[in-house]
């Protein structure tokens, strides 16, 4: 099943996460070249891996800066995410869950084996992220399995699902649990986040998301 996001969604979250460094009446075409074609990016995998990275949620790696290994664990951890992006072959859920449940947990891996603290919660909001940004940059390299795809979880969904505009469904998922999103622990916790979404959204997850996001984002 494909994505239903239309054209103008997609642009509508790039202009609004570049703040004002994209006009509001720049196209697809050139929000994309600014976000995915960069001189620094070898590829467009290397752009989904460092966007998610350092425009969500770097600030929240306690410590990162001060330790001695930085640019050994992204480096690892960059090249890591890029060869599972790369190498993802699911076609179920089950299948696509067992691939993200083992991504996430490499990921911390990387980070504890050297003394950097990275929790579920971050490791979630890398791997989502990822999988969002590709599926606008490249939509025919996730269509495959683009309806598994989790959710990156994050403050902006959590006050859209308690608030009253979004059904009752949605309104009934225990978010508090699973707050601050950066400090989530239990990846069975996120998990069954993930699959009590999926059950009342009505429509593929990753659509759901970006409809959510967007409309919190409209509403500050």
């Amino acid at each position: 099943m494909h994505s239903q996001v239309s054209n103008d969604l997609k642009l509508h979250f790039l202009i609004s996460i570049a703040g004002k460094k994209l006009a509001n009446n720049a196209t697809l075409k050139e929000a994309k070249a600014y976000w995915y074609h960069k001189p620094q990016y070898k590829d467009i995998y290397d752009a989904v891996v460092e966007i998610p990275y350092s425009k969500t949620f770097a600030r929240t790696v306690h410590g990162m800066g001060r330790n001695p290994n930085k640019d050994i664990i992204l480096s690892e951890a960059k090249k890591y995410l890029k060869e599972r992006l790369l190498k993802i072959a699911v076609s179920t859920q089950d299948e696509f869950d067992s691939w993200h449940r083992e991504t996430v947990k490499h990921l911390m891996s990387i980070f504890k084996g050297y003394d950097q603290d990275f929790y579920v919660g971050q490791g979630q909001k890398w791997v989502n992220m990822a999988l969002k940004h590709l599926s606008i940059a490249n939509p025919e390299a996730i269509d495959a399995y683009y309806e598994f795809c989790h959710i990156p979880i994050d403050n902006k969904i959590f006050e859209k699902l308690i608030s009253s505009s979004v059904s009752k469904e949605l309104q009934l998922i225990d978010c508090d649990s699973l707050t601050p999103w950066s400090r989530i622990k239990n990846y069975d916790d996120y998990l069954n986040f993930q699959r009590e979404f999926r059950k009342k959204c009505g429509e593929i997850p990753l659509d759901a998301e970006f409809h959510l996001w967007q409309e919190q984002k409209d509403s500050e």
